[in-house]
């Protein structure tokens, strides 16, 4: 917004909708594989692309408001949403939400005590850079 109409600016937002754009098929990719993992599919018409766009504009949009009300960002609810039970974040319910209006159960998915250990094994072995 800061840069006049022109090419430099074409070419900044170019570069910046190709960055966006690679980095949603990331978070796409990373959310179709922990679905299949927890044994969920998508609802008939859902892609990946879609649900990660939405759950991304869902944090985007709490993260701006929670500059002008940081009290949002530690806000717990008590409404147990979806029946279940406990405190639950703002962002938490935001992206549960969208979650499930994407995703359903996978009614070929067996919980037996070999799927049960390989989901173990899977967490065990997931990394994360040093905080």
């Amino acid at each position: 917004m800061s840069l006049a109409d022109g090419d430099l600016r074409d070419e900044v937002q170019a570069i910046l909708a190709r960055s966006e754009r690679e980095r949603m098929a990331r978070v796409a990719a990373a959310w179709e594989g922990m679905t299949a993992l927890f044994g969920y599919r998508l609802r008939a018409g859902a892609t990946f692309a879609v649900l990660a766009t939405l759950l991304n504009a869902t944090l985007r949009g709490l993260i701006i408001m929670a500059l002008s009300m940081p009290e949002l960002a530690g806000q717990q609810s008590r409404e147990n949403p979806f029946g279940a039970s406990g405190d639950w974040s703002l962002t938490a319910i935001g992206l549960a939400s969208t979650a499930i209006t994407f995703l359903e159960p996978d009614p070929t998915v067996e919980w037996d005590g070999d799927r049960i250990a390989a989901v173990r094994a899977a967490l065990r072995s997931l990394t994360f850079p040093d905080a």
